[in-house]
């Protein structure tokens, strides 16, 4: 398992459009809809992100990386079956895992909110551990995390009720009516929540940051 993240600010403004000649056709027809120019870096490093590291892991062109969605709408790679990986961006990072198995992962930048609003998501354990904690905004977003890179891992999306989902004490989480449950690994600063999920245990890895030129050097194959 391997995960990277860069900070959107690495690419300027002027830097954008040039750095879209590296995604599909289709994603840059997507990038164009955006109001924002911070929603659209953060939709265009994400598939950058990926593309970058798939050809170091394949060792092809970017031009040569085929991709594909499954029934749910999340991504896969066509050039082999076990490259595995997932992406997610909140405030002002996105990150990316990639594992040889099904991998799920999701970053939250903490914003003040009233958990209470939020019950309908939680289970009661979950609940009433929130309304002990002493951070409780740091606390819901590592029960949130963890369930939504799990959804992510299964490839399924929020399709399946939240509040279905349990985070077990030990850190790992499942679906209620299922006995095995899969393994999350969760990495924390004063403002970010980030959860990483797979269904076998794994060491766990501090992620890697990505600066935007390693990005062009990767993508252009002069690495």
């Amino acid at each position: 398992m391997k995960w990277i993240y860069i900070n959107i600010n690495e690419l300027t403004d002027n830097q954008y459009e040039s750095f879209t000649k590296f995604v599909s056709k289709e994603r840059r027809q997507r990038l164009k809809r955006y109001k924002y120019i911070d929603d659209a870096k953060r939709s265009l490093l994400a598939a950058l992100l990926v593309r970058a590291e798939l050809v170091q892991q394949l060792q092809c062109t970017n031009d040569e990386l085929l991709f594909a969605k499954n029934d749910y709408g999340k991504p896969i790679c066509l050039n082999r079956e076990d490259a595995h990986f997932n992406v997610a961006h909140s405030g002002d990072y996105v990150v990316a895992a990639f594992s040889k198995k099904p991998i799920g992962i999701d970053i939250e930048k903490h914003k003040e909110i009233n958990v209470l609003n939020f019950h309908s998501v939680l289970n009661e354990w979950e609940y009433q551990e929130i309304c002990r904690s002493n951070h409780p905004i740091a606390t819901f977003y590592k029960f949130w995390t963890a369930k939504e890179s799990y959804t992510k891992a299964l490839g399924i999306g929020l399709t399946y009720p939240v509040k279905d989902i349990r985070v077990l004490s030990n850190g790992a989480v499942k679906k209620s009516h299922l006995l095995t449950p899969w393994h999350i690994s969760q990495y924390f600063s004063e403002t970010y929540t980030v959860s990483i999920c797979m269904k076998d245990k794994y060491e766990n890895k501090k992620g890697k940051g990505i600066s935007i030129q390693n990005l062009k050097t990767f993508l252009e194959g002069n690495e």
